[in-house]
This record gives C-alpha cells, sequence and structure tokens, in this order.
C-alpha cells in the first residue's frame, strides 16, 4: 500500500464515497434491457452490503475494518460480473 498524509477519519470519508458511487453505477446498469429484474435480484443485496461495510468503516476507522472491506469489495466484484452473466442468459 501506499503511504498517505491524511486521517483514517477522512480515507474511511472517501472510501464511502466511492463505494456509493460503484453502488450506483451498478445498479444504473439495471436500466439496460439486456440486464433486467434479474440482474437487480443478485445486485440490490451485494450493494446495500457494500455500502453497509463501508459505513462500518466510517463509524470504526480501523485496518481491520479496511481489511474486511477490501475483500468485501472483491466479492462485490465478482457478484457484478457473475450477475451479468446469469442475466445474459436469461435476456
Amino acid at each position: 500500500m501506499l503511504p498517505t498524509r491524511t486521517s483514517l477519519r477522512v480515507a474511511a470519508a472517501w472510501v464511502l464515497f466511492h463505494s456509493v458511487a460503484t453502488g450506483v453505477v451498478a445498479l444504473v446498469l439495471t436500466l439496460d434491457a439486456a440486464l433486467g429484474i434479474v440482474y437487480l435480484l443478485l445486485v440490490l443485496p451485494a450493494t446495500l452490503y457494500l455500502l453497509w461495510r463501508s459505513y462500518q468503516l466510517l463509524v470504526t476507522p480501523h485496518p481491520q475494518q479496511a481489511q474486511v472491506l477490501f475483500m468485501t469489495s472483491n466479492v462485490y466484484l465478482t457478484v457484478i460480473l457473475i450477475a451479468i452473466c446469469v442475466a445474459g442468459v436469461y435476456y
């Protein structure tokens, strides 16, 4: 990891901001007719979980929380990819 010169709370706020942006973009993909409701049903719970973990990091900015969020974000991106593949089979 690169060294930083900011507090853990400020870094956590930026992480939350980027998590919200990622979640919005993932949910906006629902508007694509090729993905539809199947995609939404798979992505919505994962997005809510990502946002919850990001909020937890903001409330408790600790390296251990950051590690959990890092793993959550990796799983989240995998869920998005799988949801696109599954939705593509149905439409």
